[in-house]
């Protein structure tokens, strides 16, 4: 008898690297148009902040040809030379007596796939740690082998007003190598930004005989003109010894966070144990601001719940927390939310405050928050006036906490198919009151975005609410994926209910179009092209068809699309569609000619309400149903079948991407995009 095949076998060494490989380049993609330079040496010094309780008023007199006469000739010399010099035994004083040098691998803390960073044969990756927390890494020295990278070009110009899609003068370099350095640039400062917690960070980018220092925060990068090290060490010395004199918060630390005391993580490990997290991590305090604007509130947390998967953005992170209330711990977990938000829209606490005044239901209520003094990002302002900036928009955002009292679960974790309805159906009639008493539209509703408190649906996540038309590519009406432009109406909004119910159906509930489950809900969720000359993803091809002539669900009386042991799902699917194939045949002024003289009947939340109702009022439920992932069943299946070998991380597949469509570095172009903490 055969072998059964390994289902969950670990991936070998040379995986690992392909998968980093893989990383880096998605990374570099993914930060194109947000390097911003080249900023001059001196300009970006002035914004590194000197600790008030320094004592050292004067640089060490490390001469400017120092390197000269140390016979550096690859960056592997430059690493040794500045090992020898941090730990004090050079001829000179260290420029970072408070530092050694460490393999940045084995310090990034509390990675959980180590392919994330698997060291680079083509890159010698420092830390620099301070000696009283010799685990934590402060700093990053990147140095590129063999032959020199540069990472952006300082020559281009770009005469196109900013920001725009399709610049011709990008100012990153848009070869193979130079890409990938830059995604492993950005994929350290993605990984530290996830195992600390930082506002900014500094790293050194060296490809011999020139140096780059680059400041990193949730609005982009900023890089400095580069600088030949061997004619003129002095700038190299300058920055770490300016580094080495900042304070925590002018390294990059949030200081508004820190370690619980040993007697706080054992109480707080003990009422947060329901949401324990996978490898070891401490517990933090963190201070959350009051709404009346008084002292800090004190919150512990253990585990987030949500990690940001950007470096750049909103970066949201969600953990259960308890409160710390003059030493003792409170038992009564909530959620806290941490997040950098748009300085010009509004703040979800905003909307939160103005919802819980109006009594709606189905959304979180506000315990405490706000924005964090002192911390907003800087990327906008650095070297301005002096510098050629990355194509895209740079944002300046503001880091804000808040917390709600409840903490809910996910809605693809639903005890029955009636309990998931039911879930929807109170985040839509949360989304009613919210647009009936506030005049609010969410403009986000998501799967993610949808939770379930005591048998209870919950809207949550309100940080897009009126003031913004992004939402999850997922669950976007098909008018909105189609028109990117369109201003977003309750239609959207009302549209995008139905394709939650019907992706976790397809997902979660046993149903007739399980064999084709991948294939079908690719093309559904996720199909997206570039056809349109601005670069931007448009799709809803596949949604359309499916409203308008019923593709992959069939017609009622012959159906393509049941699911096995639930009607009443069925039911639900067949009459909600056959309500949007209404409404697609209505005149929407926000997508037609805005002149037209065609009466617009509008979309009403009353329109869908008897179908929720009908359908969550049938005797025909199954009980505890609970929800089973079908796309793993069917692999599994397929593995006992066919011996077919199942992915050891089963991930929601990756969205069709024709190879046609790609960036000018040759890698492909992605859809717009946000997740539900992102």
């Amino acid at each position: 008898m055969p072998a059964k095949p390994d289902v969950f076998s670990p991936v070998s060494v040379e995986e690992s690297v392909a998968q980093t490989k893989g990383v880096m380049r998605d990374m570099g993609r993914e930060t194109k148009g947000s390097w911003i330079g080249p900023c001059p040496v001196e300009n970006f010094f002035e914004n590194i902040h000197i600790s008030e309780n320094d004592e050292l008023t004067t640089q060490p007199g490390i001469p400017a040809t120092y390197l000269q006469g140390m016979h550096v000739s690859c960056a592997n010399d430059l690493c040794k030379t500045l090992n020898t010099l941090i730990n004090g035994a050079a001829d000179y004083a260290s420029p970072l007596p408070d530092y050694f040098m460490v393999d940045a691998f084995n310090h990034i803390d509390c990675v959980e796939d180590r392919a994330q960073i698997w060291p680079s044969s083509g890159c010698i990756e420092k830390g620099l740690v301070s000696k009283g927390t010799p685990k934590v890494v402060d700093l990053v020295v990147i140095a590129c082998q063999g032959k020199s990278t540069d990472i952006v070009d300082d020559t281009m110009e770009c005469t196109k007003p900013l920001p725009h899609d399709d610049c011709q003068a990008p100012y990153e370099l848009i070869d193979t190598a130079s890409t990938l350095i830059r995604g492993r640039l950005a994929n350290y400062a993605t990984q530290l930004s996830r195992s600390q917690h930082r506002t900014h960070i500094y790293m050194v980018y060296i490809f011999h005989p020139f140096v780059r220092f680059v400041r990193w925060d949730r609005s982009g990068a900023v890089v400095t003109k580069r600088v030949n090290y061997m004619k003129n060490s002095t700038p190299l010395m300058r920055f770490l010894y300016l580094f080495g004199r900042s304070d925590k918060a002018g390294r990059g630390f949030d200081c508004t966070v820190q370690h619980a005391t040993p007697a706080e993580a054992v109480i707080a490990k003990e009422y947060l144990k329901r949401w324990a997290p996978r490898m070891t991590h401490p517990v933090c305090k963190m201070n959350v601001p009051s709404i009346d604007g008084g002292d800090f509130r004190q919150f512990l947390v253990w585990n987030t719940l949500a990690e940001p998967e950007s470096l750049f953005g909103r970066a949201t992170r969600g953990y259960p927390a308890v409160e710390l209330i003059n030493g003792v711990v409170s038992q009564k977990p909530m959620f806290l939310k941490d997040q950098w938000r748009d300085a010009e829209g509004r703040s979800e606490v905003e909307t939160l405050l103005k919802l819980n005044k109006k009594t709606v239901e189905h959304v979180p209520t506000l315990v405490c928050g706000g924005d964090l003094p002192g911390q907003e990002t800087r990327t906008h302002e650095i070297g301005d006036g002096d510098r050629r900036v990355g194509h895209n928009r740079i944002d300046r955002r503001v880091h804000t906490r808040f917390v709600v009292a409840e903490v809910g679960q996910p809605l693809e974790h639903f005890p029955s198919s009636k309990a998931m309805l039911s879930a929807v159906y109170d985040a839509f009639k949360g989304h009613r009151q919210a647009y009936e008493r506030c005049n609010i539209l969410h403009q986000d509703i998501s799967g993610g975005n949808i939770l379930i408190v005591d048998d209870n649906g919950l809207l949550s996540d309100w940080d897009l609410a009126e003031d913004a038309s992004e939402g999850t590519w997922t669950f976007m009406s098909a008018a909105l994926l189609q028109e990117p432009y369109k201003q977003h109406t309750i239609r959207d909004d009302l549209e995008s209910f139905f394709w939650v119910v019907l992706y976790h159906g397809l997902h979660f509930v046993p149903h007739s179009l399980f064999q084709a489950i991948e294939a079908i809900t690719t093309s559904i969720f996720d199909y997206y092209d570039f056809t349109a000359l601005d670069g931007i993803a448009r799709g809803g091809v596949v949604k359309i068809g499916l409203i308008s002539h019923n593709s992959y669900i069939g017609r009622r009386s012959r159906p393509e699309l049941t699911f096995t042991s639930c009607p009443p799902l069925t039911d639900f699917i067949f009459q909600a569609a056959a309500t949007l194939k209404q409404w697609s045949r209505r005149y929407d002024p926000t997508i037609e000619d805005l002149g037209d003289d065609r009466e617009c009947i509008p979309v009403t939340h009353a329109d869908m309400e008897g179908i929720w109702t009908q359908a969550l009022q049938s005797p025909l439920w199954p009980v505890n149903d609970r929800a089973i992932d079908q796309l793993r069943h069917a692999k599994t299946l397929n593995v006992i079948l066919h011996g077919e070998r199942l992915e050891a991380n089963l991930k929601r597949s990756e969205p069709h991407e024709p190879a046609d469509y790609t960036d000018e570095d040759g890698y492909p172009r992605r859809k717009r995009r946000k997740t539900c903490h992102g």
